[in-house]
């Protein structure tokens, strides 16, 4: 029951998101209306962590499935908090829809970057 539920506000959150951002009025505002500067300076962190996080862990000789681990936990961030961060600190919708851009963004990325990782790693 709580992986059931864990899912739907994780499913909830990402809808959430969505919404508010596309509330604000303004294409500045649209996950898919940025600058190509957005997507790779929130792309890179999970993709450059994912890259030092397994090599730090293979260098360490540690076994594969922890070596996996290390770069999941390295790459995976919690965007619920940062969701709600952008939420309570800005009071314009434009503004606050800027920033739950970057969230919402990072999440999908992580998403399929982690995806294909754990593919790949399986």
């Amino acid at each position: 029951f709580a992986n059931r539920m864990g899912s739907l506000s994780g499913i909830l959150l990402i809808v959430f998101s969505g919404v508010v951002s596309s509330l604000s009025g303004s294409n500045e505002a649209q996950v898919w209306g940025q600058p190509w500067s957005f997507y790779v300076g929130v792309s890179a962190p999970c993709l450059v962590g994912l890259v030092i996080a397994t090599l730090c862990a293979a260098v360490a000789r540690l076994r594969k499935p922890e070596v996996i681990t290390v770069g999941v936990e390295c790459c995976y961030q919690n965007v619920g908090i940062a969701t709600s961060a952008a939420v309570a600190m800005f009071d314009d919708p434009v503004e606050r829809g800027q920033a739950l851009c970057v969230p919402l963004f990072y999440g999908l990325m992580e998403a399929i970057v982690l995806g294909i990782y754990c593919i790949i790693g399986w």
